[in-house]
């Protein structure tokens, strides 16, 4: 790594880099088109053959950021069976069953087949420009509290959405299982091309019949047929002429003429009856009955089929793109993370929320960053002690955990996310789920690694160095300067902790400590901010009152500026009036020239 001039960055995934459900009501983001209902066609279905192929229309909620992965059930028989009566009922609820997608994929015809189950997967924002940014420069290792199979899988989906590749594994099995069916009309349609070839040999064979009976003048003459090679590979299956009697003119009581040869003669005493002739090929259905055949079409009483090889060529270009796609996905996946994926079926202890990072790297990880949204399971492990209790390691990463509105209510996949300090009473219970996402955490973490990869490099050789002492020292730095900060927490410490005395600090005031900061205990001569859970408290009306030029922010502020350590306007998540004279500058000039939308 050092010859490469790398460091090692250790992901997790679930609320890190994506949210995954396996609820089926998801799939609204994924289907490529929903059932039309009957109100949308006057109410009514006009045939039979309109209930069974519902009308359906383009999806407008699909989204390309919302992608699928196929997995096995790993569940005792009995809860399998409860899993798919949970899928089958999620797909009758109304807001849900007209999307055109099965609630569980594919199933396999065998007896003993796994059930096979479908995650959808919203991929956090500006995943693509993080590790396209990184790869250069990290060595990437996978540590999920999730499955193998789970971690194999959202390997190889990532690294489709960095190619390019817009369709997944189902997504491309379909399109196999479209260009099959292609494939099968082609056959049916070349086959009738030569079934209506051979009908018009038959035609101009007895055109040429009649025109001899009337030159023999009653006499009989035997017509023999001079089959040409084009004729002979046109009837590659056995044909039998029939001719068929009108119904109108069988009231006499006349007999059905059997097929065979026939001599001249007696196709001249039928001539001043309507005859119809029909070409049977074997199993193929006679022309003159319409077939119900993709294409088939009767107009002006000739028998049409549409060609249907555009199409297929049209299939097959997209299959071909696809694969070659799904090849660089691949190949992409082995060159980003090798045999560097951790799972919970690797790792007997992950089931008890402990990471460890001597699974990854039995000498410490000196060289390593860890990039999780939770930080109690790194704190668990014996073996990732930094002499503070209940702490995580210095060089963890932490990340605000991510949560897709529109997939609020829906079970997660794995174990649940890590705390979030800065979301609001009133964020919390806000329903809105229109999908919009302005998540930048991942940018921010870019800078940070960005940093953190020039520090380490640019220092002398000769000086000891490892990426924990220089991530504390980032953070140190961050509300240290200009001048530093001196912050009054409010309603963020439950009480019962407030008067305790306990080696382990609450996360917020560590947050502050650790980026420099100096926490009061109450307001005080020199407070630069008050930092709360809410406005109205007393200590903000005091600061206020006796120090109107100090900021009140809620926590939001001081979490954005640990997540992306760097000093956040105070502007965004200020409360109350903003004070005209503040204590302090809003950003120190240090990093205000480095500062740049969404870092």
């Amino acid at each position: 790594l050092t010859e490469e001039k790398k460091l090692c960055l250790v992901l997790d995934l679930d609320h890190t880099l994506l949210h995954a459900t396996d609820d089926y009501r998801a799939s609204r983001f994924v289907a490529d088109e929903i059932i039309v209902s009957e109100a949308d066609h006057g109410g009514h279905a006009s045939s039979k053959t309109d209930l069974a192929t519902p009308k359906t229309m383009k999806n407008d909620l699909k989204r390309d950021d919302v992608r699928t992965i196929l997995l096995p059930m790993e569940l005792p028989l009995e809860q399998q069976q409860q899993y798919v009566q949970q899928k089958l009922q999620q797909q009758e609820q109304q807001e849900i069953k007209l999307f055109e997608m099965e609630p569980l994929p594919l199933q396999n015809k065998n007896a003993n087949s796994v059930i096979i189950m479908r995650h959808y997967i919203k991929l956090r924002p500006y995943l693509k420009e993080f590790l396209t940014q990184i790869q250069s420069t990290y060595q990437l290792s996978v540590y999920t509290a999730g499955t193998r199979a789970y971690a194999e899988q959202v390997a190889i989906m990532i690294c489709r959405h960095l190619v390019g590749a817009t369709l997944d594994e189902e997504g491309v099995n379909t399109l196999r299982g479209k260009l099959r069916e292609k494939d099968e009309e082609c056959r049916r349609y070349e086959a009738f091309v030569a079934r209506q070839k051979q009908l018009e040999l038959a035609k101009g064979h007895a055109v040429a019949m009649d025109s001899d009976k009337e030159k023999s003048k009653g006499g009989t003459k035997v017509v023999k047929f001079d089959h040409s090679r084009e004729e002979d590979e046109a009837r590659k299956a056995t044909i039998d002429l029939i001719v068929l009697d009108d119904s109108d003119d069988d009231a006499n009581g006349s007999e059905r003429i059997s097929s065979g040869k026939r001599s001249a003669d007696d196709m001249n005493n039928d001539i001043p009856r309507k005859k119809k002739k029909s070409v049977n090929f074997g199993s193929m259905p006679p022309p003159d009955q319409p077939s119900t055949e993709a294409g088939a079409k009767v107009k002006d009483g000739s028998k049409k089929m549409n060609d249907p090889t555009e199409e297929r060529d049209r299939l097959r270009v997209l299959l071909d793109d696809a694969e070659k796609l799904e090849i660089k996905a691949v190949q992409l996946r082995r060159k980003m993370f090798g045999s560097r994926i951790v799972s919970r079926t690797d790792v007997g202890d992950l089931g008890k929320d402990v990471k460890s990072l001597k699974r990854v790297f039995p000498c410490g990880g000196v060289m390593a960053a860890i990039l999780d949204d939770r930080e109690d399971v790194w704190a668990n492990a014996r073996n990732n002690d930094t002499g503070r209790p209940g702490e995580p390691p210095d060089n963890l990463l932490l990340v605000k955990p991510y949560h897709w509105k529109p997939f609020q209510g829906y079970a997660d996949v794995n174990n649940a996310s890590g705390q979030d300090l800065s979301e609001s009473d009133d964020k919390k219970q806000d329903g809105n789920s229109d999908g919009k996402d302005e998540d930048q955490m991942l940018l921010w973490t870019a800078d940070i690694l960005r940093r953190l990869h020039e520090r380490y490099y640019s220092t002398s050789a000769s000086v000891e160095k490892s990426v924990p002492d220089l991530l504390r020292s980032m953070r140190r730095e961050t509300l240290r300067r200009h001048p530093s900060v001196k912050a009054v927490l409010s309603g963020l410490i439950p009480i019962h902790k407030q008067n305790r005395q306990s080696q382990v600090r609450p996360p917020i005031v560590r947050y502050a400590e650790e980026l420099g900061a100096e926490v009061l205990p109450d307001i005080t001569q020199g407070v630069t901010h008050v930092v709360a859970a809410r406005d109205g408290s007393s200590k903000i009306h005091r600061a206020r009152k006796e120090y109107p030029g100090c900021y009140i922010v809620h926590a939001a502020w001081l979490m954005e500026c640990y997540w992306s350590i760097t000093r956040r306007d105070e502007k965004m998540h200020h409360m109350g009036p903003f004070p005209k004279h503040p204590t302090q500058s809003l950003l120190p000039p240090s990093s205000a020239s480095g500062t740049k939308k969404g870092v």
